[in-house]
């Protein structure tokens, strides 16, 4: 089994594979959409069995690669999330139709959790991503400035730690001993 995530930026997918061995093809990988059925099955949103690849109308790339590596069939299964798929969780075995009903019916029955995990990953590493740019902008301030943040009702959840130099308190000094803003009016 395998896990491609789509692209768009750059028209293609990025691989993720703990288990199949492919020469030619590491985890990890960017693999464009001309060189994998990949694109038929996220453009049609319709998961796609091939019970015999070697068979199939039209060849791609890595389809050659997987023949070399013993696959002679695959299943594979758009990942969609929010009517908008994300990728495909795909799956290959080494012989002609290899792929039972029960088989693709678990794989489908898997996929949108699978897909709503991946997101959720994805999601989570955005806002680390963003929550870090954001610290380190607040963070190198310089020592005539400070930021603050607070809830609405006025007590501080954060002081960047320009505010030492500044008020003579670390910031967590200054959270314990000065709880709301310095100021009768609070804007």
């Amino acid at each position: 089994a395998s896990i491609a995530l789509l692209k768009p930026e750059s028209s293609g997918f990025m691989f993720y594979d703990d288990t199949m061995e492919i020469t030619g093809i590491e985890s990890g990988d960017y693999i464009p959409f001309e060189k994998t059925i990949l694109s038929e099955v996220i453009k049609s949103t319709k998961a796609l069995y091939r019970p015999n690849i070697r068979a199939w109308e039209k060849t791609y790339e890595i389809d050659s690669l997987l023949l070399e590596e013993g696959f002679r069939s695959d299943f594979l299964i758009p990942l969609i999330i929010n009517k908008q798929c994300i990728g495909t969780l795909n799956a290959g075995a080494m012989k002609v139709n290899g792929i039972s009903a029960d088989k693709q019916h678990i794989l489908q029955f898997i996929a949108p959790c699978l897909a709503q995990a991946i997101q959720s990953v994805l999601y989570i590493e955005s806002i680390l991503g963003s929550e870090k740019k954001y610290r380190s902008l607040v963070e190198s301030i310089e020592e005539k400035h400070f930021i603050y943040s607070h809830g609405t009702d006025g007590v501080f959840t954060y002081l960047s730690p320009s505010i030492t130099k500044i008020l003579g308190y670390s910031p967590d000094e200054f959270l314990t001993h000065y709880t709301r803003y310095l100021t009768d009016n609070p804007i």
